[in-house]
């Protein structure tokens, strides 16, 4: 019932195509991004019974040439590399069983990233674009051969910028689902964002509604 887990891994990331050559006007490209690379390191336990499950983990990420997406005063994005950069966090996933049909989780994330690159403007600041608390909270309901399900997203801290100024507005979304499922096919109406919040992913540039 009793799980401890590691991984250590070496990781290489090319750019992305957005990152290189821009995106819909408000993200100019950098044709001269480095390839990312990063040591990634964690550790964890997890505890299961018949009905739950409980897991924790702690992760460590050293990154050289880091690819960071940083907003300027104007709203105009960019990628940019990061000469080093760590992110260090803990992650917590937790499910119950309440009934045979009925089932709750959670999953949370809480992470610092540090700048810690030589160039004294930035040095010691978190990285552009990077939540500091993201939380996942869903329950199901299973009926025959439907499910119902209700999911919270809230996500809180982290930056549009590299300087630090412009903080990442708050996010609590809320969304809901219906699914008609059996052995070969199924069919499934989703409303996400069912409170119609209007919360901003980039400067001026709002996210949808419902």
């Amino acid at each position: 019932s009793i799980q401890l887990r590691g991984n250590i891994s070496h990781n290489i990331r090319i750019p992305q195509l957005f990152e290189l050559y821009g995106d819909r006007g408000f993200f100019i490209g950098n044709d001269e991004l480095e390839p990312e690379t990063a040591l990634n390191i964690d550790t964890g336990v997890s505890y299961t019974t018949n009905n739950a499950t409980l897991s924790t983990a702690i992760f460590y990420r050293a990154l050289d040439d880091a690819i960071v997406n940083n907003f300027s005063s104007q709203g105009v994005g960019q990628a940019e590399n990061i000469a080093e950069a760590t992110v260090v966090g803990v992650e917590f996933d937790v499910s119950y069983q309440l009934t045979t049909s009925w089932a709750v989780s959670l999953k949370s994330t809480v992470q610092d990233s540090d700048n810690i690159s030589e160039d004294k403007n930035y040095n010691g600041n978190e990285l552009a674009g990077l939540y500091s608390l993201s939380s996942f909270i869903d329950t199901s309901l299973i009926l025959n051969s439907m499910t119902y399900t209700l999911e919270y997203r809230h996500q809180s801290g982290g930056y549009y910028d590299a300087s630090n100024d412009a903080a990442i507005p708050d996010q609590n979304i809320v969304n809901v689902s219906t699914k008609w499922q059996n052995a070969d096919r199924s069919i499934e109406v989703r409303v996400d964002n069912l409170g119609d919040k209007h919360v901003e992913d980039f400067h001026r540039y709002p996210m949808p509604g419902r």
